[in-house]
C-alpha cells in the first residue's frame, strides 16, 4: 500500500497469490504501507495527513483497516521516509492514534526506522508503549547513486545497532538486513540492483570492512577483476551480531530491494 497524497488516498498493489499462500500456511500477513510513489518518496503526503484535520485522518485510518480486514492481515508495517522533523509532534500524535485504532481491531502496527538524521522526525519515547514492533532497516549505508561501497559495513551496522537499542526494550525490535547487491559500472553515475541469494551474498562479501580494499579476499576486488565493474552486497550472516552479544533481540529479517 502507498499513501499517494495528503488526502490519504491509497494505491493498492496486492498479490492474490500471497493472500492464498498466507492463508494456506497459516502465516500472519503484515502489508507494507509506504509513501513511495514510483521512484520518489512523497513526504508531503504524510506531513499533510499528520497535520490535517481529524476527519481526514479518520478516513485514512478506516481505509487502511478496510484493506487489512479484506486481506485478513494481522496488522501493518509503516515505512514512511524523508519526513521533515518540523512535523515531529504532529506525526507522533498521528501514529499513536493510528496504533490505537489498529489495536481496537486486534491488529498490530510495526514502524520501520531508517538510520540517519531521519530519526529526528519521530518521538520514540512517546511511541514506545504503543508501537508493537520497531523495524531497524540496517542497510543502504551506500546507495545506488553513491560511489561504490558496502551496503552495511560492520562498523556502521554495529554502531547503529548500539544507538537504536540503547535504553530500549530490545524484545520490541526487529533487525532487517539487505538481501540484494549493487553492481556499479566503472565511470557510471548509478549502479544497477541485483537480488542475490544468501550464499552468494556471503561469497561476495568476505569482510565488510575490507570489501573495497585491493586485497584478494575482498568482494570489491573480485568484482573489479572483471575489468569494468565493481559490486557490493548486504551483510551476510557473519555480519549479524553474535547471539551472545544480545540474546534478547526479537528477530533478524532479510529485506529485498524494491525492484520497480
Amino acid at each position: 500500500m502507498t499513501v499517494t497524497n495528503g488526502m490519504g488516498d491509497l494505491q493498492i498493489d496486492g498479490d492474490t497469490r500471497l493472500l492464498k499462500l498466507a492463508a494456506t500456511k497459516g502465516i500472519a500477513l503484515m502489508p507494507l504501507l509506504t509513501n513511495l510513489v514510483g521512484d520518489a518518496w512523497q513526504p508531503e503526503a504524510i506531513e499533510n495527513l499528520a497535520h490535517g484535520p481529524p476527519s481526514r485522518q479518520d478516513r485514512f485510518i478506516q481505509s487502511v483497516l478496510a484493506v487489512l480486514r479484506s486481506a485478513k492481515a494481522a496488522g501493518v508495517v509503516i515505512d514512511w521516509q524523508q519526513i521533515d522533523p518540523a512535523y515531529k509532534k504532529d506525526l507522533t500524535k498521528f501514529i499513536d492514534k493510528f496504533a490505537d485504532a489498529l489495536h481496537d481491531d486486534n491488529k498490530e502496527l510495526w514502524l520501520c526506522v531508517q538510520p540517519g538524521q531521519e530519526l529526528d522526525y519521530i518521538d520514540f519515547d512517546v511511541l514506545a508503549d504503543n508501537i508493537d514492533r520497531f523495524v531497524a532497516m540496517l542497510f543502504d549505508e551506500t546507495s545506488d547513486t553513491d560511489p561504490p561501497g558496502p551496503l552495511a559495513s560492520r562498523s556502521w551496522f554495529e554502531g547503529w545497532l548500539r544507538v537504536l537499542l540503547q535504553d530500549s526494550n530490545t524484545r520490541q525490535w526487529i533487525i532487517a538486513i539487505g538481501s540484494y547487491g549493487y553492481d556499479w559500472t566503472i565511470g557510471g553515475k548509478k549502479s544497477t540492483v541485483s537480488t542475490i541469494a544468501t550464499p552468494s551474498a556471503t561469497r561476495y562479501t568476505a569482510a565488510s570492512s575490507a570489501a573495497f580494499r585491493p586485497t584478494s579476499s575482498s568482494a570489491g576486488s573480485r568484482c573489479a577483476a572483471r575489468g569494468r565493474r565493481t559490486c557490493a552486497s548486504g551483510p551476510g550472516p557473519s555480519f549479524a551480531p553474535q547471539p551472545a552479544q544480545d540474546e534478547r533481540l526479537v528477530s533478524l529479517i532479510s529485506s529485498r530491494v524494491n525492484t520497480r
